[in-house]
């Protein structure tokens, strides 16, 4: 018995049997319980309100020898069911609808329950086979298609009726048929992927399983086909396929040397390009450290692997490497992290490029501009930097020195002998003023025929004395240019200063330089303009 709303509130013992469930289990359950998995005569799934007790309730009218099947689950096989034959009666009917109904069932046995059993099993065959996406088959050994499901249609644009009497290789693509007959003469299920001619034009990609049925001596009889719709996965991977095969034309053909590293900075992965910069086999550059292959001087600079922080983009520095030959060359190294994924641990992608010829150019290119042509000497503008950052490194109560050096009568040299003699005895002038000075000092020219030395650090003012009068001795000596001999003298500017001083030495020196042109003294030395008594001024003996 039920309710109005389909609930069980009284149950008998034979229902109970036949239902395989006991009273608590059944008390309290709806009609439109989903778990009785209910099908109709034909097959067809039942819906709540459709079940028999539910219409008599509705309608208020008994229902008689309606046929209906109940999936007992931990009993009946999955798809089967128990087959009822079942009348139910309303009762307590008013206003067209019942409070109550009474259900009475009973098993369906014999012949009839497995003519049920078989319509249904049919009917979810067929429901399975045409809302399946793939396109089931069969087919002779020769793959004519002797049935194929609805999924056809679908897929390869073709009515069923239109597949069934044609062979798989009149849509196969010639290239692929060959695959079609290694499916039929196989002894084990296989599966390959074909391409099959789409009733639009085209082809589409499908991965069709084969089975092969043999008949009682063993020879084929038909295939069972399923054929799946993978195009898109097909297209995907050649693009993948394209995408890694660009990728692997641009490892080994990119001039930049390349590398993968792991997070010690060993080399996992290395191309072309990079063996040949470093001038070793590819056997000796992977599994080696990227470091080992720099230059003794900068292995204590090494930032090969400098892993970077989240966002801060890749890591760039310039180190110089060695070959095995011992020849060096400037290497610039971009480091950046590899996707996380790829991998359980990080990696690292490595560009190294050469870049010795930018390098060397870079330097000529600061040379050129720190440095006098003529000579190869510091010229003004980097004589004055090195002086202001030399003034900031040493003591203030640190004393320095000053010469400023002019060649007397220079003029003549040039009018009587012409500029490439002049020219010649100015580098000979600067290659004997740096033998004249302390390792330390910094010569410089400023310009003509005039020179300047700075000592950054005297002991007593007297050592700038000392060396003014070597750079004189040295210069006044007689110079061999060509078949020529030349004599000159110098007039050479002493000052000292301390580092509160240090702006003032050149004028100061200059200065100095002029007085000893007036008086004809080879050396004289000048104070600074409010002379710091710790330091000077220098006398001459």
């Amino acid at each position: 018995m039920q309710s109005s709303t389909g609930q069980i509130i009284a149950v008998t013992s034979q229902a109970q049997q036949i239902l395989r469930l006991d009273r608590d289990e059944l008390l309290g359950r709806y009609s439109a319980d989903p778990r009785w998995a209910a099908i109709g005569a034909d097959g067809v799934a039942l819906r709540g309100e459709d079940h028999p007790s539910m219409r008599a309730l509705r309608t208020g009218q008994p229902v008689r020898g309606a046929i209906m099947g109940v999936h007992r689950p931990g009993h009946d096989a999955a798809g089967e069911h128990v087959w009822l034959t079942v009348d139910s009666i309303p009762l307590d009917v008013g206003d067209g609808r019942s409070a109550r109904v009474v259900t009475r069932f009973a098993q369906i046995i014999g012949s009839r329950a497995v003519e049920l059993q078989s319509l249904a099993s049919r009917h979810l065959h067929k429901l399975l086979i045409d809302h399946t996406p793939d396109i089931a088959a069969w087919q002779l050994p020769d793959t004519t298609f002797l049935w194929v499901s609805v999924s056809v249609r679908d897929i390869l644009g073709y009515e069923p009726e239109e597949i069934i009497g044609q062979t798989a290789y009149a849509l196969a693509h010639p290239d692929d048929a060959a695959l079609l007959r290694e499916d039929h003469a196989a002894v084990a299920p296989s599966s390959h992927i074909v391409r099959m001619r789409h009733r639009g034009g085209g082809f589409r990609s499908l991965e069709v399983a084969t089975q092969v049925v043999r008949n009682a001596v063993g020879e084929p009889a038909q295939l069972r086909t399923a054929w799946r719709d993978v195009t898109d996965r097909v297209k995907a991977e050649q693009e993948r396929d394209a995408a890694l095969e660009m990728i692997r034309s641009v490892w080994n053909s990119s001039p930049i040397g390349i590398a993968v590293c792991d997070a010690r900075g060993v080399i996992e992965e290395a191309n072309h390009a990079l063996c040949v910069m470093l001038g070793r086999r590819r056997n000796d550059v992977v599994g080696s450290r990227l470091h080992t292959f720099l230059h003794p001087e900068h292995h204590r600079l090494d930032t090969v692997i400098a892993p970077a922080e989240d966002g801060a983009g890749p890591h760039q520095s310039e180190s110089r490497y060695v070959r095995p030959d011992g020849t060096p060359f400037w290497g610039l190294c971009t480091t950046a992290t590899l996707d996380v994924r790829i991998g359980a641990e990080p990696r690292y992608l490595v560009h190294l490029q050469d870049v010795t010829v930018r390098r060397i150019a870079h330097e000529k290119l600061i040379y050129t501009a720190s440095h006098d042509p003529l000579t190869g000497l510091v010229n003004r503008a980097a004589f004055e930097e090195h002086v202001e950052r030399s003034s900031e490194r040493l003591p203030p109560e640190s004393c320095s020195g000053m010469l400023f050096i002019d060649l007397d009568d220079f003029k003549s040299v040039n009018d009587t002998y012409g500029h490439d003699v002049g020219d010649t005895l100015l580098r000979a002038v600067a290659a004997r003023l740096e033998r004249a000075v302390r390792d330390g000092d910094l010569v410089a020219r400023l310009g003509g025929d005039e020179f300047v030395v700075y000592l950054p650090q005297v002991e007593q003012p007297e050592e700038a004395v000392a060396v003014a009068r070597r750079v004189s001795s040295l210069l006044s000596a007689p110079y061999r240019v060509g078949h020529r001999t030349i004599r000159t003298s110098v007039s050479i500017g002493v000052t000292t200063a301390t580092a509160e001083q240090r702006a003032l030495l050149m004028r100061t020196a200059d200065r100095a330089m002029y007085r000893a042109k007036t008086t004809g003294s080879a050396v004289v030395t000048e104070k600074t303009d409010g002379h710091d008594d710790r330091c000077g001024p220098p006398t001459i003996p």
